[in-house]
């Protein structure tokens, strides 16, 4: 039988340029409004965080995927759930294979006592009937369980799909929010970067921002 291997998955987002696109990576805390062409310093719940200047920047989504409040809190609360969710099918699964284990060996040796005379033809077929009996009920909580599992599964995932698309909202929200003066020509996906230079990365700030964003919605 199959088992359940998520885990939070991690959506690639490319900012090819200013706010209205793609969306964002890296970050701490810190959340603010935007200033002007020059350096500006965010603040939010006591953090400084400097944006940087220049009309290019670079954010690293899998870092703000992993370290925001979403998903440091509904994202554990979620993974949980699916490694509970993995370890009971694993349970079931593991006391179906223990009773089909045992239907076997039930079966051989009562072949071996009927082929020794050990017991009539009678008393022999009542007990095959009886372990045919156990062996389809076994087959059928196997499908019983597949069936459950497949659904589970699907709910899960989906469950898995709508905070991912949530936390990508929140990212391209804070990107707007903070490049709505259109400072940035162009923002890059860190994860696509070669090389850059540490001063481009607004990560912190946009981190910030969607920890704001996602607090407000929580009031």
């Amino acid at each position: 039988m199959k088992k359940i291997i998520w885990i939070l998955s991690v959506a690639a987002f490319a900012l090819t340029s200013c706010g209205g696109d793609n969306a964002a990576q890296k970050g701490n805390e810190a959340t603010g409004e935007a200033g002007a062409t020059t350096e500006t310093t965010l603040t939010q719940d006591s953090t400084n965080v400097t944006l940087p200047t220049g009309d290019i920047a670079y954010l690293d989504i899998e870092y703000i995927h992993a370290m925001s409040t979403l998903s440091q809190t509904e994202g554990v609360a979620l993974n949980e759930k699916i490694n509970k969710s993995m370890e009971t099918f694993a349970q079931k699964e593991k006391n179906l294979q223990a009773e089909d284990s045992s239907i076997q060996k039930a079966y051989v040796e009562l072949q071996e006592k009927y082929s020794k005379g050990l017991i009539t033809s009678l008393d022999a077929q009542k007990q095959q009937e009886s372990l045919e009996s156990r062996a389809k009920k076994m087959q059928q909580n196997v499908q019983y369980l597949q069936t459950s599992y497949q659904k589970e599964a699907a709910a899960l995932q989906e469950e898995l799909s709508v905070l991912n698309n949530r936390l990508a909202d929140y990212i391209q929200k804070a990107v707007d929010e903070i490049n709505a003066d259109g400072r940035y020509k162009m923002i890059l996906n860190a994860g696509m970067l070669i090389d850059a230079d540490e001063s481009l990365d607004m990560t912190n700030a946009v981190l910030a921002k969607v920890n704001a964003l996602y607090a407000a919605d929580k009031k």
